[in-house]
């Protein structure tokens, strides 16, 4: 038992050859991760799962013919076997966690990327889509045939390709925060906008933190994890160092260990931020019982401590901005048109509120609270719940 690794150094044979010092998708992204894993005695403490091919559907030089075809695709000799490869470990992974091999976690340290190839082509560095096809290999082999696999992907860009996979899909909860400003950055879509919720059985359950107006910080992504991804989950990277120093840290609380103390006091949430976050919000409650928030609060300004409690009610201002749920019909980065209307998830209903309070009390929260003092908050409980990640 204990946590499983899968990782192979053939990973690093995958490189783009006419710019082997300078690219950004290199092959010492992968074994910098391995190298801090090491050297924080993370890979002797895990459990070492084996790599393993996969079969693919499509031929070497058809991937080539297909590299000129899109951006930001490259290829070498051996990167149609990583690719496989990594596909293939993430199945292993995923085999070992279901059997009780290993723990109720592993870790698959592997590339090329995946999060952008879509189901029919490679896009962005991307040539499979290995957390999609280990969410859908998770399912087909678990003894669970109503298994739910929440993906949670923080990389700076949208993961259109799994978007696009899982949009119309309840049973696949896809949470993405990425810098999106307004549609400018990488991949370069509307459909990684904050008010795309998914489509028909699926809308809730594609949630879109989308950053624009700046950098974001720890202070940021805290407001969004309170705020957003754990309420909603709790219901139903390009630099070398950065990349290592988290993908370590995330193993070391797989393991178990007590995650570091923070840096504080920290700065108030940008307020840039904070208006993403309002709009998320305002997309989801219709979709997400643990967004009209019942409870109590408690947040820290620099005067002192402020309580106060919530309704079992949205507040007025996001209940008034709440969109009824349909679709703007724009074209999305694959060319093609939605003009479903999206329905809340089976076994929910949209909610019909009364406000009580004056103040937009969650809204007041976000922006002034001291992220260094903890919230204390109850939220609704739901049949949506337990998603393995």
């Amino acid at each position: 038992s204990g946590t499983g690794l899968v990782y192979s150094q053939i990973f690093t044979q995958h490189q783009n050859l006419w710019d082997t010092r300078h690219h950004p998708e290199q092959p010492q992204r992968i074994s910098k991760i391995f190298s801090k894993h090491q050297q924080q005695g993370l890979v002797a403490r895990c459990h070492r799962i084996p790599a393993r091919l996969v079969k693919g559907c499509m031929k070497p030089r058809d991937l080539h013919k297909l590299g000129n075809e899109f951006t930001s695709i490259f290829f070498s000799n051996q990167s149609f076997q990583c690719a496989q490869l990594a596909a293939g470990s993430c199945f292993n992974a995923v085999d070992a966690i279901l059997s009780g091999q290993v723990g109720p976690n592993g870790v698959a340290i592997v590339r090329p990327p995946g999060h952008h190839a879509e189901r029919d082509a490679p896009c962005g560095f991307c040539l499979f889509n290995t957390a999609a096809l280990a969410a859908r290999y998770a399912q087909k082999n678990s003894h669970d045939p109503q298994l739910r696999v929440l993906i949670l992907d923080w990389d700076v860009h949208h993961g259109n390709g799994t978007q696009h996979m899982f949009e119309d899909d309840d049973s696949v909860l896809y949470i993405s925060l990425h810098r999106y400003d307004n549609g400018t950055f990488f991949p370069f879509s509307e459909d990684a906008a904050s008010d795309r919720v998914g489509v028909a059985k699926g809308a809730g359950f594609n949630v879109n933190v989308a950053w624009s107006g700046g950098r974001m910080g720890d202070s940021d992504y805290l407001a969004a994890f309170h705020h957003i991804v754990m309420p909603i989950a709790a219901e139903g990277g390009y630099n070398l160092t950065s990349i290592s120093d988290s993908m370590a840290m995330c193993t070391s609380m797989l393991l178990g260990d007590a995650p570091p103390s923070l840096a504080t006091p920290f700065p108030p949430p940008h307020h840039c931020a904070v208006a993403t976050i309002r709009e998320v919000i305002r997309h989801h409650a219709p979709y997400w019982r643990s967004l009209r928030i019942t409870g109590e609060f408690r947040t820290w300004t620099g005067s002192g401590s402020v309580s106060g409690s919530y309704s079992d009610s949205v507040p007025e201002s996001v209940q008034l901005a709440l969109p009824s749920p349909k679709h703007r019909g724009k074209r999305s980065s694959e060319g093609k048109k939605s003009d479903k209307r999206p329905l809340p998830p089976a076994g929910q209903e949209v909610a019909t509120v009364t406000p009580r309070l004056k103040k937009d009390f969650l809204l007041n929260c976000i922006e002034s609270h001291d992220l260094s003092r903890p919230i204390r908050c109850r939220v609704w409980s739901s049949s949506l719940r337990d998603w393995p990640v």
